[in-house]
């Protein structure tokens, strides 16, 4: 079911980044938004760091306006060691990195030298 912005954010227990970053979508979740949601809810940005007023979410953080969140991209990357986010208990932090393991390397250059070949093949 489709809902609005403004419902979605009341009711949901997870809200998830999932879109680009462009003129439109900066900052899409601020101030305001995060006094949306319920004080049980988990905030997850895994999209683009901008999308995020960073000052905002530490605030909802702080003042558990929302329970916790887990991001892996940040306003500025990297993130800078002296951030708030850092030492919160209810933050989870990650890289933007989730396919930098071997496996996906490997699969990635395999990939890679089959298109080459491909092209050259032509």
């Amino acid at each position: 079911m489709m809902v609005d912005q403004e419902t979605l954010l009341r009711e949901s227990d997870f809200v998830s980044l999932n879109c680009d970053l462009n003129p439109t979508s900066h900052h899409i979740m601020g101030p305001d938004e995060f006094r949306l949601m319920k004080p049980t809810a988990y905030f997850i940005n895994t999209a683009r760091g901008p999308l995020v007023d960073e000052p905002a979410l530490i605030a909802a953080l702080q003042n558990r306006q929302i329970a916790g969140a887990a991001i892996d991209v940040f306003e500025d990357e990297p993130l800078p060691k002296n951030s708030s986010l850092r030492s919160m208990t209810n933050v989870l932090l990650s890289p933007h990195n989730a396919n930098s393991s071997p496996w996906h390397w490997k699969r990635i250059h395999k990939s890679t030298l089959a298109h080459l070949l491909e092209e050259l093949q032509r």
